[in-house]
């Protein structure tokens, strides 16, 4: 709740939550649109996209939670991009 209220303080107008990068978003956003599906095709669906994620792009999504990691350790606990 802080976080938000000194989001807003500073200026923020939207309550939607910021962009992220990573897998969840992207699988998230893609099984949402093909929400009509049966169980079955939504778990197949899912197992495409999560395959079709390349080594390095697992590699460069770790490290960048690694860096916003450190830097949330580094401030203690606060609110990192």
């Amino acid at each position: 709740m802080y976080r938000w209220h000194a989001r807003f303080k500073d200026g923020r107008n939207s309550i939607e939550d910021d962009p992220r990068f990573g897998r969840i978003s992207v699988v998230a956003c893609s099984i949402k649109d093909s929400a009509k599906d049966s169980a079955d095709d939504l778990v197949k669906h899912k197992q495409d996209i999560v395959s079709s994620f390349t080594d390095s792009w697992y590699v460069e999504t770790y490290n960048k939670w690694i860096t916003r990691h450190r830097k949330c350790v580094e401030i203690a606990g606060d609110y990192v991009r």
